[in-house]
């Protein structure tokens, strides 16, 4: 006859001297359930399995915790206790596994001190591991989702991107972009490095360091250009280009053809230390014509551009001065070729002190008839370093 070993359950506030596998004691004093479990494959230990507060709060301990949700009750963690020694408090769950309560250099490890008091504010952290990012879903590019966009999952996010949009009518309405970002809004991507969408809806961010904000039907595809609200606006792949769009009338429909109607800014800064002509460039290198790395004021076919601004340029330490502001228009009609300006811009002079009119300094506002655009273009002299700077303003309309 064979004989059988039954797990058992006790009630003691010490643990039981002989004990199995499996087997449980309950302790009234510490109100906590205790279970003798096996971990790393070999070492026999009791272990804290679920504790219930005086308010009927339940604890549970565990190397890793699951819950199976019914969609009726929300599940939340938190904290009323932190150690004395900690100024930087957050509780949260990282991917090592661990619940964190101190703040510093513990991150991901359980500090364990003899005494807590109550902290009245406490901050919430979500870690990801390695190239992970934040997102709301789980991906799944092959879901299709219904014409509703009820939460469309969407295709794979970038390395270290954050992606807290919840609805999205196509897969690849996501931050696909290595450290990109979409806060809100819906339908939007942001598919270039360090891009971002925050708010509004449908707008598509490719442009590396690019962002909308707010608006709709936005395409910022250039390098660290900026959108504010409106719609259908389009940085036209000029880099640093911060454009300004309308009130809510647009002449076309979304796509890279948008820019219809819209104002633009652009800054423009570099040195001179001779008296050779030197094009302004908004990065300051050699022309730029690929799209989404244009460095200067590229119009499109079929446009017409009206455009004012200031010129200043300056000596380190003051020693001379000169400034200006300027206005004219330009068009561009179906090639590069077809661009020129509309009568002769005015230029006026703010102030132009005797050092600088001696040796000459002036600019030139001239057409790029090979990349269809604006050209402004300053002179000093061999014997000074000069320092200039442009602040461009554009209202634009194209077909």
């Amino acid at each position: 006859m064979s004989t059988k070993n039954y797990l058992t359950h006790k009630v003691t506030d010490t643990p039981p001297t002989f004990s199995d596998v499996g087997d449980e004691y309950y302790s009234p004093k510490t109100n906590i359930l205790y279970k003798k479990v096996v971990y790393d494959g070999t070492n026999v230990a009791w272990s804290q399995i679920v504790s219930t507060g005086a308010d009927g709060n339940i604890t549970l301990t565990s190397n890793s915790i699951s819950f199976l949700a019914n969609n009726k009750y929300p599940i939340y963690f938190g904290s009323t206790t932190r150690p004395n020694t900690s100024n930087n408090i957050y509780v949260g769950i990282n991917t090592s596994g661990y619940i964190d309560g101190y703040g510093g250099p513990h991150q991901g490890t359980n500090i364990v001190t003899s005494a807590y008091t109550p902290e009245a504010n406490v901050s919430i952290y979500f870690q990801p591991r390695g190239w992970g990012g934040i997102l709301t879903s789980v991906p799944n590019p092959t879901y299709k989702g219904t014409s509703g966009g009820d939460g469309h999952p969407g295709g794979f996010r970038g390395q270290m991107s954050v992606d807290l949009q919840l609805a999205r009518f196509t897969g690849s309405s996501v931050a696909s972009g290595q450290y990109s970002a979409l806060l809100g809004g819906y339908d939007s991507k942001a598919s270039g490095q360090a891009s971002a969408s925050i708010g509004g809806n449908t707008n598509a961010v490719s442009g590396t360091n690019a962002v909308a904000i707010g608006g709709q039907n936005h395409y910022v595809d250039s390098t660290g250009s900026v959108i504010l609200g409106g719609n259908y606006a389009y940085s036209r792949g000029v880099k640093f280009y911060n454009v300004l769009t309308n009130s809510g009338i647009a002449y076309g429909s979304a796509g890279q053809n948008t820019g219809y109607a819209q104002g633009g800014i652009m800054s423009f800064a570099t040195s001179t230390t001779s008296a050779t002509p030197k094009l302004l460039l908004v990065d300051g290198s050699v022309v730029n014509t690929t799209v989404g790395s244009r460095n200067m004021l590229i119009l499109p076919n079929n446009s017409l551009f009206q455009f004012k601004g200031t010129m200043v340029a300056t000596v380190t330490g003051s020693a001379a001065n000169a400034a200006w502001t300027f206005e004219g228009a330009i068009t561009r009609a179906a090639t590069a070729a077809s661009t020129t300006l509309l009568g002769i811009p005015t230029i006026s002079v703010i102030n132009i002190d005797s050092v600088a009119l001696t040796n000459g300094w002036y600019f030139t506002i001239t057409t790029d008839t090979t990349n269809g655009g604006l050209q402004l273009t300053v002179k000093g002299d061999a014997t000074n370093t000069i320092r200039w700077y442009c602040k461009l303003e554009t209202a634009e309309v194209t077909f």
